[in-house]
């Protein structure tokens, strides 16, 4: 269940399908809320997700049918995924809502998109939560940990809060602190990291919280 709960991070899409097998048998859509929830109440992260009563019925339809029908269709049934297969009953991918409205209305825009890492000084800069701890590392010579469990910012801010991180909190690793910008629901979209030390006293540059926790 972790394993789902972080790439639903890393990836940028808060549902997922459940299929047993092979994609071609698709049980059912779990959301990232309900997993959160799930294991803030003490469920261990190993369980399957086959093993929990929280999915949706998945929505089968036909590739041949009209992207407006289906949109009313979703609309009214009020989905937001739908498994799309072909005459043979073969797994051909899924669609959202959002990706209906994209193709019947054009690209839904979102404002223009933050750079992946923004220098602002010597030892502060601004980085997405999506992006690769390897390529934050590299850019800033840093060492932040990273291993199989996640890849990203959010993904390691997330795998050490071991639940939904919010924005303000701040996290300490390894002398550099990691100040959660901006959350958007459950995504962590901006970081600000700030590394060294350059008061007299030792103390560091980074704003002092309440919420601050040391990653390990």
């Amino acid at each position: 269940m972790n394993d789902a709960i972080i790439w639903c991070l890393e990836s940028d899409h808060t549902r997922l399908p459940v299929y047993t097998n092979t994609l071609d048998n698709v049980v059912g859509t779990v959301d990232i809320q309900s997993l959160i929830k799930i294991q803030q109440n003490g469920v261990l992260g190993e369980t399957l997700l086959s093993d929990l009563e929280l999915m949706d019925s998945p929505e089968h339809v036909p590739e041949s049918k009209p992207l407006d029908e289906l949109l009313e269709e979703m609309q009214t049934m009020r989905i937001q995924m739908a498994v799309v297969v072909d005459e043979f009953g073969t797994t051909e991918g899924l669609v959202t809502i959002e990706d209906l409205t994209e193709e019947i209305v054009g690209e839904i825009l979102e404002g223009p998109e933050d750079a992946p890492i923004t220098q602002l000084d010597e030892q502060t800069a601004l980085v997405r939560g999506d992006v690769d701890i390897v390529e934050v590392n590299e850019t800033l010579g840093l060492e932040l940990p990273d291993g199989e469990e996640f890849e990203t910012v959010a993904g390691l801010l997330f795998n050490h809060a071991g639940r939904l991180v919010e924005q303000g909190e701040t996290f300490n690793c390894d002398g550099v602190q990691l100040y959660v910008e901006t959350v958007d629901q459950t995504r962590i979209t901006l970081v600000r990291i700030r590394m060294g030390r350059s008061d007299s006293d030792g103390a560091s540059t980074t704003e002092n919280t309440s919420k601050s926790k040391t990653v390990s």
